[in-house]
């Protein structure tokens, strides 16, 4: 990886975009905020091509909170498995 920033050499700034993946359960007192919280970060919206929330198949307002963020942030995907609650060694995107 060739890392270079002419204004500031010792910023880590990848060559490509990257991937982000959230892992979630049942966390609507925290979602938003974790979320916001990568979305505030300097070089965002350069940086990242995409913010990717792994739910385990949460029964709170988790998937509401993500779809909401989701419909105002097109690099928000929501990914669920099709089993509920496969335990984070089993929850990865396909492809």
């Amino acid at each position: 990886m060739n890392n270079t920033n002419d204004k500031n050499p010792a910023l880590n700034v990848p060559d490509k975009p990257i991937d982000i993946v959230l892992a979630a359960y049942n966390g609507q007192d925290y979602i938003q905020a974790q979320i916001e919280s990568i979305q505030r970060n300097h070089g965002y919206s350069h940086l990242v091509r995409k913010l990717i929330v792994m739910d385990d198949g949460s029964t709170d307002h988790t998937l509401a909170i993500i779809q909401t963020l989701a419909a105002h942030d097109n690099k928000i995907e929501l990914h669920q498995p099709t089993q509920k609650k496969v335990g984070p060694s089993q929850i990865l995107p396909e492809g």
